[in-house]
């Protein structure tokens, strides 16, 4: 994550960025040096995490489509061998109406996403790599738009979390 906007990343030509954090808070010093590399138009198309001595802890992909839609992120090892890929699909309006994550060439999940025609989201729906449910997430709007409501069900159809918002005009 960089301390500028995606925009501003853009205008200025930034390519890199580097973040070193030290954290002591629990008692053991910590430290991580997140390098984030970028597009011409700001995306992120890579991070690495390291650790003090330089030893890679994390190292993600990320590859966007022209419309600026992210597409794919892969998690690779060390030595830069894919361990995990998710792919998105997005409609033409821009919403993304799916992803699908893959372990070793076998699809370890799957969600789905619907939208309204105004472009709101209705449901995210979770499944294995079997197809069998894991969760599902509804959404719920009131007259202007608004998000009044997000419940989150197990891989049963039971509630497992419940949101309600309300605003005051």
């Amino acid at each position: 994550m960089s301390a500028q906007s995606q925009r501003q990343l853009a205008e200025r030509n930034v390519r890199t960025t580097a973040v070193r954090t030290v954290d002591e808070r629990k008692g053991e010093r910590t430290v991580r040096v997140v390098s984030t590399t970028y597009d011409r138009r700001g995306n992120i198309t890579e991070v690495v995490e390291r650790d003090e001595s330089g030893r890679i802890m994390k190292w993600e992909k990320h590859a966007f489509d022209r419309k600026g839609h992210e597409v794919l992120v892969a998690l690779v090892d060390s030595v830069g061998v894919e361990i995990q890929r998710t792919e998105n699909t997005w409609d033409r309006w821009g919403n993304q109406t799916g992803s699908t994550t893959s372990e070793g060439g076998h699809i370890s999940e799957r969600t789905a996403t619907t939208y309204d025609k105004y472009g709101d989201k209705q449901q995210e729906l979770v499944t294995d790599g079997e197809g069998r449910q894991v969760r599902r997430t509804t959404y719920a709007y009131e007259g202007k738009g608004l998000i009044i409501r997000r419940t989150v069900y197990d891989a049963k159809d039971h509630v497992v979390y419940d949101r309600s918002y309300t605003y005051t005009y």
